[in-house]
């Protein structure tokens, strides 16, 4: 956007040893960090860059970080440095956005819960938007876009996931006939699956290009109210879970362990893009 400029973050009083594992929204403190391995965390974003509430974070393969401010109405974009620029704002047609996904063309689709809308941001950061409720949505919470480009939305009021087709038309993938009482998140595995949080019933659901459904982690890895998900190369999940603080590592076996606590109303979550992903189960 030739209206924007680059600023210095000024929260960055500390930096990981190489590139960020992993990195979470913490719409309860009004900050986004990004973590390590170990679990150390430091900020990436706070009031000091404008963020007024962080909902979600999401990474590009050109190694940006997308921090969305739900209160704000706003995206900011960070480099691997901390500089930061607002992406895209209610000029772009954000209206409490939720959620964001990044696409392989450097687009990013954002929900505007409030108006039923996604939002297409282009790479040059130019929105538009992409679908709404006269194409079938409602209540749009959680986005993700699958390894072919395709959309798809969690729609937390009415039990649904939504399929949206390049013309932003939406049909139904899964619904409460699936078991999803309140689907928040979703993204795509390391085995071109989807995976959906079902924040109520503390369940991560796995289903197939079909639709097909299947529980993939549940109270056993230590589930308790989980809100925003990512994989990793290896096939780990984690899980951010409002209400303790905490950031969940579970294996392919449903086994979890605290990788990282007292992140004080953690939600969205989201890794850096790898080259190439190994992943079984």
């Amino acid at each position: 956007r030739s209206d924007q400029s680059w600023d210095v973050a000024l929260t960055w009083q500390a930096h990981l040893s190489g590139a960020p594992a992993l990195s979470a929204a913490l719409t309860g403190s009004n900050r986004a960090v990004d973590l390590d391995s170990t679990g150390r965390s430091v900020n990436l974003a706070d009031s000091l860059n404008g963020i007024r509430s962080a909902m979600d974070v999401a990474h590009d393969a050109s190694g940006y970080r997308y921090v969305l401010d739900a209160v704000g109405s706003q995206i900011r974009r960070f480099d691997a440095n901390g500089a930061s620029m607002v992406f895209a704002d209610s000029s772009d047609g954000l209206l409490f956005p939720t959620s964001l996904a990044t696409a392989a063309d450097g687009s990013v689709y954002v929900t505007n819960y409030l108006t039923d809308q996604v939002i297409r941001i282009s790479a040059s950061g130019q929105g538009s938007v992409f679908s709404q409720g006269s194409k079938g949505l409602s209540d749009p919470f959680g986005v993700a876009v699958a390894p072919d480009g395709t959309v798809y939305v969690a729609e937390v009021d009415v039990h649904r996931v939504m399929r949206l087709d390049a013309n932003g038309n939406a049909t139904v993938f899964a619904d409460a006939s699936d078991g999803l009482t309140t689907p928040t998140s979703l993204t795509f595995g390391p085995d071109g699956k989807l995976y959906v949080v079902d924040t109520y019933q503390s369940i991560v659901f796995r289903f197939d290009a079909a639709g097909n459904a299947s529980i993939y982690a549940d109270y056993r890895s230590g589930l308790l109210f989980p809100t925003g998900l990512a994989f990793d190369a290896a096939g780990d999940l984690f899980v951010s879970q409002y209400l303790s603080g905490q950031i969940l590592e579970i294996n392919p076996f449903n086994q979890g362990t605290v990788l990282a606590s007292g992140l004080q109303g953690v939600w969205g979550l989201d890794v850096p893009i790898p080259s190439t992903y190994a992943f079984d189960r």
